[in-house]
């Protein structure tokens, strides 16, 4: 027999495996419970009170390691590879995390809602928090806001600009499978 008899029924043997996996997966979490995140709003302006609720949903008994609720921001950079392709490079820039809970058994049935608050960040918060963990004194840090003002004068220019995309993020940590919910907004910088 010809190895690439065997071809199409390997492929497809492995595209079944691969399905079985990430149903199995999805079955799992969901057999576990969800989280919920509602806003009033999805737009916020600098130092504007970003506030919203985290509902948690359980639907057999679990152990809860933490309940927390993140605000992330990430810097898309586009970028062409020599073969002319373009790429999109993510790097977070800030993260705030809340914890909402503590580890504790929670039983089935069990829902409860969680307050949030954060502050939305501008261009002057983004660099003091960035400041106080950068570990070099602020160095780093006063480079990055020079840096941000030369983006700031060649952007008006036309040029390409790095982009910020701004996301809240609800986690569970529980054994195996985490239960996770992401929600976007929008943080206008000023």
């Amino acid at each position: 027999m010809n190895f690439l008899e065997f071809e199409g029924p390997i492929a497809f043997a492995v595209l079944v495996i691969i399905a079985g996996g990430v149903a199995a997966y999805y079955v799992i979490r969901m057999m576990k419970g969800k989280l919920v995140i509602e806003l009033a709003k999805t737009g916020f302006n600098s130092g504007e009170q970003i506030t919203g609720k985290v509902t948690l949903t359980v639907r057999k008994e679990i152990e809860l390691h933490c309940l927390s609720v993140a605000l992330i921001g990430n810097r898309l950079t586009k970028r062409t590879d020599d073969d002319g392709d373009e790429m999109t490079h993510k790097d977070e820039i800030y993260r705030k995390e809340l914890n909402l809970e503590e580890a504790q058994t929670l039983p089935g049935g069990h829902e409860k809602t969680y307050e949030f608050t954060f502050v939305a960040p501008g261009n002057n918060s983004l660099f003091d928090d960035l400041a106080a963990n950068d570990g070099t004194g602020g160095a780093m840090t006063d480079a990055m806001r020079t840096v941000n003002r030369t983006l700031d004068s060649v952007s008006s220019f036309g040029f390409n600009r790095p982009r910020l995309e701004w996301k809240l993020e609800a986690r569970a940590d529980l054994p195996g499978v985490d239960l996770a919910k992401k929600k976007k907004v929008r943080v206008n910088m000023m």
